[in-house]
Protein backbone atom coordinates (compact mmCIF):
# COMPACT_ATOMS: atom_id res chain seq x y z
CA UNK A 1 0.00 0.00 0.00
CA UNK A 2 2.87 2.39 0.76
CA UNK A 3 4.31 2.00 -2.72
CA UNK A 4 0.87 2.41 -4.32
CA UNK A 5 0.32 5.57 -2.29
CA UNK A 6 3.67 6.95 -3.50
CA UNK A 7 2.70 6.25 -7.12
CA UNK A 8 -0.71 7.84 -6.59
CA UNK A 9 0.69 10.97 -4.94
CA UNK A 10 3.26 11.46 -7.67
CA UNK A 11 0.37 11.69 -10.18
CA UNK A 12 -1.59 14.36 -8.29
CA UNK A 13 -0.60 17.74 -6.96
CA UNK A 14 -3.35 17.74 -4.33
CA UNK A 15 -2.51 16.55 -0.82
CA UNK A 16 -4.43 13.38 0.03
CA UNK A 17 -3.76 11.90 3.48
CA UNK A 18 -3.40 8.18 4.13
CA UNK A 19 -4.64 6.88 7.49
CA UNK A 20 -3.39 3.47 8.59
CA UNK A 21 -6.12 2.34 11.00
CA UNK A 22 -5.80 -0.54 13.43
CA UNK A 23 -3.52 -1.87 16.07
CA UNK A 24 -0.17 -3.34 15.12
CA UNK A 25 -0.14 -6.99 14.23
CA UNK A 26 2.74 -9.35 13.93
CA UNK A 27 5.42 -8.89 11.27
CA UNK A 28 5.02 -5.08 11.09
CA UNK A 29 8.71 -4.18 11.41
CA UNK A 30 9.31 -4.05 7.64
CA UNK A 31 6.19 -1.91 7.15
CA UNK A 32 7.26 0.68 9.73
CA UNK A 33 10.78 0.74 8.36
CA UNK A 34 9.41 1.59 4.90
CA UNK A 35 7.00 4.09 6.42
CA UNK A 36 9.76 6.06 8.14
CA UNK A 37 11.59 6.53 4.81
CA UNK A 38 8.49 7.16 2.70
CA UNK A 39 8.58 10.12 0.33
CA UNK A 40 5.18 11.33 1.64
CA UNK A 41 5.68 10.31 5.29
CA UNK A 42 4.27 13.59 6.63
CA UNK A 43 0.92 12.72 4.98
CA UNK A 44 0.65 9.17 6.37
CA UNK A 45 -0.89 8.80 9.81
CA UNK A 46 -0.89 5.48 11.67
CA UNK A 47 -3.78 5.84 14.13
CA UNK A 48 -3.45 2.62 16.09
CA UNK A 49 -6.63 1.08 17.47
CA UNK A 50 -9.81 3.08 16.76
CA UNK A 51 -13.01 2.44 18.74
CA UNK A 52 -16.21 1.64 16.82
CA UNK A 53 -17.79 5.08 17.36
CA UNK A 54 -14.70 6.87 16.05
CA UNK A 55 -14.29 4.32 13.26
CA UNK A 56 -17.67 5.35 11.84
CA UNK A 57 -16.40 8.94 11.75
CA UNK A 58 -13.20 7.84 10.02
CA UNK A 59 -15.14 5.90 7.37
CA UNK A 60 -17.63 8.73 6.86
CA UNK A 61 -14.92 11.31 6.24
CA UNK A 62 -12.71 9.15 4.03
CA UNK A 63 -12.59 9.02 0.26
CA UNK A 64 -12.10 5.27 0.44
CA UNK A 65 -11.33 2.25 2.55
CA UNK A 66 -8.31 0.50 1.11
CA UNK A 67 -8.29 -3.12 2.21
CA UNK A 68 -5.13 -4.81 0.89
CA UNK A 69 -5.74 -8.21 2.45
CA UNK A 70 -3.62 -11.14 1.31
CA UNK A 71 -6.04 -13.65 2.82
CA UNK A 72 -9.32 -12.70 4.40
CA UNK A 73 -11.74 -14.69 6.51
CA UNK A 74 -14.74 -12.45 5.87
CA UNK A 75 -14.13 -8.76 5.14
CA UNK A 76 -16.04 -7.06 7.93
CA UNK A 77 -14.36 -3.65 7.39
CA UNK A 78 -15.92 -3.58 3.92
CA UNK A 79 -19.39 -4.00 5.42
CA UNK A 80 -18.59 -1.32 7.99
CA UNK A 81 -17.43 1.19 5.37
CA UNK A 82 -20.19 0.80 2.77
CA UNK A 83 -23.12 2.06 4.91
CA UNK A 84 -20.99 5.14 5.71
CA UNK A 85 -20.97 5.97 1.99
CA UNK A 86 -17.30 5.11 1.71
CA UNK A 87 -15.91 3.71 -1.53
CA UNK A 88 -14.09 0.40 -1.02
CA UNK A 89 -10.88 -0.60 -2.75
CA UNK A 90 -9.91 -4.15 -1.86
CA UNK A 91 -7.85 -7.10 -2.93
CA UNK A 92 -9.31 -9.36 -5.57
CA UNK A 93 -8.88 -12.55 -3.55
CA UNK A 94 -10.53 -14.92 -1.09
CA UNK A 95 -14.11 -13.86 -0.38
CA UNK A 96 -13.65 -10.10 -0.82
CA UNK A 97 -15.28 -9.96 -4.29
CA UNK A 98 -18.38 -11.56 -2.79
CA UNK A 99 -18.53 -9.05 0.06
CA UNK A 100 -17.69 -5.99 -2.08
CA UNK A 101 -19.87 -7.10 -4.98
CA UNK A 102 -20.21 -4.71 -7.91
CA UNK A 103 -19.66 -1.58 -5.81
CA UNK A 104 -16.07 -2.19 -4.68
CA UNK A 105 -13.01 -1.56 -6.81
CA UNK A 106 -10.52 -4.44 -6.93
CA UNK A 107 -6.79 -4.78 -7.40
CA UNK A 108 -4.22 -7.54 -7.60
CA UNK A 109 -2.67 -7.70 -4.12
CA UNK A 110 0.84 -8.03 -5.52
CA UNK A 111 0.51 -5.12 -7.97
CA UNK A 112 1.16 -1.64 -6.55
CA UNK A 113 0.43 0.05 -9.88
CA UNK A 114 -2.98 -1.63 -9.97
CA UNK A 115 -3.83 -0.30 -6.49
CA UNK A 116 -2.54 3.15 -7.42
CA UNK A 117 -4.84 3.15 -10.46
CA UNK A 118 -7.86 2.34 -8.27
CA UNK A 119 -6.87 5.12 -5.86
CA UNK A 120 -6.77 7.52 -8.81
CA UNK A 121 -10.23 6.39 -9.94
CA UNK A 122 -11.71 7.10 -6.51
CA UNK A 123 -10.04 10.50 -6.34
CA UNK A 124 -11.27 11.38 -9.85
CA UNK A 125 -14.82 10.21 -9.11
CA UNK A 126 -14.88 12.18 -5.87
CA UNK A 127 -13.78 15.36 -7.65
CA UNK A 128 -16.50 14.84 -10.27
CA UNK A 129 -19.27 14.51 -7.67
CA UNK A 130 -19.74 10.79 -8.36
CA UNK A 131 -21.97 9.26 -5.63
CA UNK A 132 -23.31 5.73 -5.47
CA UNK A 133 -24.19 5.64 -1.77
CA UNK A 134 -27.52 3.85 -2.37
CA UNK A 135 -25.78 1.00 -4.16
CA UNK A 136 -23.27 0.78 -1.27
CA UNK A 137 -26.15 0.35 1.19
CA UNK A 138 -27.82 -2.23 -1.02
CA UNK A 139 -24.60 -4.28 -1.15
CA UNK A 140 -24.01 -4.03 2.61
CA UNK A 141 -27.60 -5.11 3.31
CA UNK A 142 -26.96 -8.43 1.58
CA UNK A 143 -25.07 -9.46 4.72
CA UNK A 144 -26.18 -9.62 8.35
CA UNK A 145 -25.72 -11.81 11.39
CA UNK A 146 -29.40 -12.78 11.22
CA UNK A 147 -29.07 -13.97 7.61
CA UNK A 148 -25.93 -15.90 8.54
CA UNK A 149 -27.60 -17.60 11.53
CA UNK A 150 -30.67 -18.55 9.48
CA UNK A 151 -28.51 -20.03 6.70
CA UNK A 152 -26.47 -21.92 9.32
CA UNK A 153 -29.65 -23.33 10.92
CA UNK A 154 -30.97 -24.41 7.51
CA UNK A 155 -27.67 -26.15 6.76
CA UNK A 156 -27.87 -28.01 10.07
CA UNK A 157 -31.44 -29.11 9.42
CA UNK A 158 -30.71 -30.16 5.82
CA UNK A 159 -27.30 -31.59 6.65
Amino acid sequence: MLEAYRLFREKTDIRVMLLIVGKNGWKTEAFYSKLENHLFRKDILPTGFVAQKELIEVYSHSLALIYPSIYEGFGLPILEALPCGTQVICSNNSNLPEVGGDVALYFDTENEADLSLQMSKVFQNHNNGFDVTKSYLKQANKFSWNKYVMAFKEALIDG
